[in-house]
């Protein structure tokens, strides 16, 4: 039987791999939403090992004329798994909510869609997020978004999204159909996932934020990107770096380079505080911050050797 679908005014993509602890409630937030407007689902499961497929079945059994579902017979990653949902979307606007996190408003699509709608000037907009870290079992609100709503920063735009990944997660985001559909096949032939996809976006309109919480972006072990190593996240993100700096022409040369050497000092001062000498000395050379380093590694040994003299004269 054929199922007939309206021609919807948002698509929302949800991208899962072995999310089967999450993507039930993930799903349950978006169909709650409320507003007058047709809604598509597009659902990219990226060949999970859990139950996570048996969950989207069940969901897609309930709403066929809703809800797509995208099968993959093998990991395609991250970034082929965002552009094969990008191709299915039929909305005027796309959001995104990612398989393990979840949304807190239901108003918040129909917020969005209005706010882009009184700003033609904005590619996208994003809302606040509450960071919910499962391991630890707190939640608190995005610290940067935090800040710029003290400062009443509510148009944004490329210099500061690479300067500061002010954003930092999908399931906040919408973002005008017509721009994102149109993204060449090049931007998804390295690592795109929502930084460069939102640095992309934003250089055809400004970042609006929409100064409300209405999503949580989960923190956990298991998660594609907070349950990396340190070291491996932030050697990965200066080789991203690179790449996307040379992909947009150097346009941007000074704001990646900035955000580069800021990932060295991170890196620098990770290996200060496990006393791996050698690498230390390798990033402390990349931060560019050498004299400002060097005062640092000076107070940070001098704390070890106290550190240890205290330790040692305990067991005297």
């Amino acid at each position: 039987m054929k199922i007939h679908r309206p021609h919807p005014l948002i698509s929302v993509i949800v991208t899962s791999y072995n999310h089967e602890k999450y993507i039930d409630k993930a799903l349950k937030s978006i169909l709650s939403q409320k507003g007058y407007f047709y809604l598509e689902i597009i659902v990219g499961d990226d060949f999970s090992e859990d139950g996570t497929i048996e969950i989207l079945r069940q969901h897609q059994k309930k709403n066929p004329a809703v809800l797509r579902l995208l099968q993959f017979k093998e990991n395609i990653g991250v970034t082929r798994n965002i552009q094969s949902c990008l191709n299915e979307c039929k909305g005027d606007y796309i959001a995104f909510c990612e398989g393990d996190d979840y949304w807190t408003d239901p108003n918040k699509l129909d917020e969005q869609v209005r706010f882009l709608e009184g700003h033609k000037e904005c590619s996208m907009c994003f809302n606040t997020i509450v960071i919910r870290y499962e391991d630890e079992n707190r939640s608190d609100f995005h610290p940067i978004h935090t800040r710029l709503i003290k400062q009443g920063r509510r148009i944004l735009n490329t210099f500061d999204l690479i300067s500061e990944n002010f954003i930092g997660n999908f399931s906040a985001c919408m973002y005008r159909g017509s721009i994102v559909k149109a993204f060449p096949e090049s931007l998804f032939e390295m690592y795109t996932v929502d930084w460069m996809f939102n640095i992309y976006c934003s250089r055809y309109g400004d970042v609006g934020f929409v100064q409300k919480p209405m999503s949580v972006y989960r923190i956990h072990k298991s998660g594609a990107w907070s349950g990396e190593n340190d070291e491996l996240k932030y050697t990965s993100w200066i080789h991203n770096i690179e790449i996307y700096n040379r992909y947009l022409g150097f346009e941007y040369n000074a704001e990646f380079v900035s955000v580069k050497k800021r990932v060295f000092m991170m890196l620098a001062t990770q290996a200060l505080t496990k006393l791996r000498l050698s690498r230390l000395f390798t990033y402390w050379k990349k931060t560019g911050y050498k004299l400002w380093f060097f005062r640092m590694l000076c107070q940070g040994i001098v704390k070890k050797l106290m550190r240890h003299l205290r330790l040692s004269v305990r067991y005297l």
